[in-house]
């Protein structure tokens, strides 16, 4: 279980989401549009809210060090 509740969970997901798409201007690695968050699937965006959490926690833990 996550320390970190659910809204927010979904929040630094969608955040890095956005910004990894704008990183790569909103284009795949073919060429072809990246879809919104709610175009993801499930499984994809639950990928990266677990993601962005690990790097959230990560840099707390880095920060109060």
């Amino acid at each position: 279980m996550s320390p970190i509740p659910d809204v927010k969970r979904e929040a630094l997901g969608q955040t890095a989401y956005a910004a990894y798409a704008l990183s790569m201007c909103c284009k795949t690695y073919d060429g072809r549009d990246m879809p919104t968050w709610d175009g993801l699937t499930d499984t994809i965006r639950e990928a990266w809210r677990c993601a962005a959490v690990e790097a959230a926690l990560t840099y707390l833990e880095l920060a109060s060090s």
